[in-house]
């Protein structure tokens, strides 16, 4: 794959975005005329059923309180032959005419529709996620149901509506399917910079808890900078497209965006404070290493804690000492709460097929209350359109007080009746508050799914969809595979460092440190799955996306100092106590012949003359660059529970190896803390 074919892709890319003539590929939907006259029942006393899957192929369940009186709804024969583009589905089933005839058109209870599949096509398919509900209005055209079940063995599909409706079963095609799902992507991707707000409240209680209990400084321009920063990063790393229809994570966790998308998942409201919390302690840490952030400090041991992991390198470290001495506070944990079912809610009502064509109808109107899913709504009339969303409001206003109870270990029958009422006008609230701002920023919207149709084709291109191979076996869904593909970029982005994907520029254009070339990415994809991770983490350095690593053998000598900023003794004629100014710290290591590696530190006198030389082991791991070694003072004929500890971690440093850690020295006569740093001299 190369550049040249890269720019062939984007030209015609957006040339057949804009130039090709549609193609009418319309057929007729041909189906088999099993309702020959009216089936009638009455709805409202009992559960009912309408229809018959041994005789007519389809079968309707209605629960007893689906209205709130007596309704008639009946099957009625098909007065018209509907067009289906073969280029988007293949009917699957007969096609069938429901009629709710009675003063509510939609229902306060989804029904469940049953419908007999044709079993040669259903067990012609390679797997069945592209099987959906279809409906069709003279209006709207064909709109998709995600399926409830699917029973192959009895070729059956089960679906709910809450409307009128000419149904059937059809089976997508492929492109269909990823243009449909495409859509759901950008919806979603829009609903980031919904969840990136709410996250930004929980953070601004967390940082200004931090700089008020644990620093004591009330300056709001510097909280207002803290919370800033912590927020871009939060957006920059959260992704969405690595969930199922479930809403769990499919992929592994990548970052700390998913880890706190993961939190909301789960809804553990705990968890998302602690990750918000360290990355906002990490971003305080910074600032104060820096010396980009004054701030006054006030004497807790938090504090303390917190600057002894920043002389270590240790940010994260940090973060979480900071971190937990805020994620207690009750009123950030209250903030926790209310952050995850503001989230959750979005990300899920977007998900509802019968949420967005609410959408669609509060954007476009309705004037009829038979077509248009049973609405007659002017374009905007929020307040009509939640009076005749019926079941669905009735859905959005449960949904609201499950979760408000799951978090709360609380049975949904033990919440108040005045707190219930609350969380009900809240959902109606909160559902307008989507409504209004998706509404604004349709053009977005729009534009994202242009850039995710790109994608999606240099996919293509590289081969990553195609099926049966090592890394996407046969049955596995297109959306499936997607949501992949889309979760590896956020990968790729985390691992090099980068915010924003660059779609449509000139390949060799110069970029901005935070950009990245969508085409470099999917090279690191590409080599991901068909090389390894291996290959992958080298394909990265060849791209010029992320630094080759120094030579990580620590063999050679290292020189620095030391510093004491706890404790205090006296040993012989020293006297050591915090505050005291560095000490020299210098030793040399060597890579053993059996493997690992060995430190020898030579102990000198006040006449720098070598008192003992020790010879001690190393721990190293040098995926995470953490180093550990301890000095025992026993053969020197002191206490065996005598010894000094250093943990570290090697870092890189303007081409140079830096090892910088904490040091707890525990002596008979007295122990202490404190920080070191060397570098390597050759």
């Amino acid at each position: 794959m190369n550049k040249i074919v890269y720019y062939l892709s984007i030209s015609l890319f957006f040339l057949l975005l804009v130039g090709c003539a549609p193609t009418d590929n319309k057929i007729v939907w041909e189906s088999e005329d099993l309702i020959v006259e009216e089936i009638v029942v009455q709805a409202g006393e009992k559960d009912v059923s309408l229809g018959s899957l041994e005789e007519h192929k389809v079968q309707i369940y209605i629960p007893e309180d689906a209205f709130e009186k007596p309704t008639e709804l009946a099957l009625v024969p098909l007065s018209e032959r509907v067009k289906v583009d073969a280029s988007k589905l293949n009917p699957a089933s007969s096609l069938y005419r429901f009629e709710i005839r009675g003063e509510q058109s939609r229902t306060n209870l989804p029904l469940q529709i049953e419908i007999a599949v044709d079993q040669e096509i259903l067990q012609k398919a390679a797997e069945t996620g592209g099987f959906r509900g279809v409906h069709y209005d003279k209006d709207f055209g064909w709109t998709y149901t995600d399926l409830v079940d699917l029973d192959p063995e009895n070729g059956v599909v089960s679906f709910e509506t809450y409307h009128n409706f000419f149904w059937g079963a059809a089976e997508l095609t492929e492109e269909e399917r990823i243009d449909d799902h495409l859509e759901k992507i950008s919806r979603e991707q829009f609903v980031r910079s919904q969840v990136s707000n709410e996250l930004e409240k929980v953070t601004t209680e967390i940082v200004n808890e931090m700089l008020v209990g644990a620093f004591d400084e009330h300056n709001p321009d510097i909280a207002r900078h803290i919370i800033s920063e912590v927020s871009n990063e939060l957006k920059g790393s959260l992704s969405l497209n690595v969930y199922d229809a479930a809403g769990k994570i499919t992929e592994v966790p990548v970052g700390d965006g998913i880890g706190i998308m993961n939190d909301i998942s789960e809804g553990d409201y705990q968890s998302l404070m602690v990750n918000i919390a360290t990355k906002s302690g990490e971003v305080i840490n910074k600032g104060l290493e820096s010396g980009t952030l004054d701030v006054a400090l006030k004497s807790t041991g938090v504090v303390a804690q917190s600057l002894g992991a920043i002389a270590a390198g240790d940010y994260r470290g940090a973060g979480e000492h900071l971190g937990n001495y805020v994620v207690d506070k009750s009123i950030v944990l209250q903030a926790g709460r209310l952050a995850i079912e503001a989230v959750d809610m979005k990300i899920n009502n977007w998900r509802d097929s019968e949420i967005e064509k609410a959408y669609q109808i509060y954007v476009e109107g309705a004037e009829s209350l038979v077509p248009n899913w049973g609405y007659s709504v002017d374009p905007g009339d929020f307040d009509a359109l939640w009076g005749q969303m019926q079941g669905v409001t009735h859905k959005v206003q449960s949904d609201a007080l499950k979760r408000h109870a799951e978090l709360r270990g609380i049975h949904i029958d033990d919440i108040p009746q005045d707190v219930a009422d609350q969380i009900r006008g809240q959902a109606a609230a909160n559902l307008r508050e989507q409504f209004e701002e998706r509404r604004k920023q349709e053009l977005e919207i729009a534009k994202l799914k242009e850039h995710n149709e790109y994608v999606v084709e240099r996919f293509k291109d590289w081969q990553l969809l195609d099926r049966g191979r090592d890394y996407f076996p046969r049955d596995m869904p297109v959306e499936v595979q997607i949501d992949r593909l889309m979760g590896q970029i956020d990968r790729v982005l985390n691992d090099t460092g980068r915010t924003e994907v660059i779609y449509d520029m000139g390949y060799f254009a110069e970029l901005e440190d935070d950009q990245i070339h969508l085409e470099d990415i999917i090279d690191a994809i590409f080599t991901n799955y068909t090389e390894g991770h291996e290959a992958y983490m080298e394909r990265l350095i060849e791209l010029d996306l992320l630094e080759e690593d120094l030579d990580k053998n620590l063999s050679g000598t290292w020189s620095g100092t030391s510093i004491m900023t706890e404790g205090e003794f006296h040993a012989e004629d020293h006297h050591f106590q915090a505050g005291d100014e560095p000490s020299p710290f210098e030793f040399v290591i060597k890579e053993e012949p059996e493997g690992g590696y060995t430190l020898h530190y030579p102990m000198m006198t006040k006449g720098e003359e070598v008192l003992h030389t020790f010879i001690v082991p190393v721990s190293y791991d040098p995926d995470t660059g953490t180093i550990q070694f301890t000095l025992y003072y026993e053969e020197l004929g002191l206490p065996p529970e005598d010894k000094t500890e250093y943990t570290g971690v090697v870092l890189k440093e303007d081409d140079q190896l830096i090892m910088s850690g904490n040091v707890h020295e525990q002596m008979s006569y007295g122990y202490s803390k404190g920080n070191w740093q060397v570098q390597k001299q050759d």
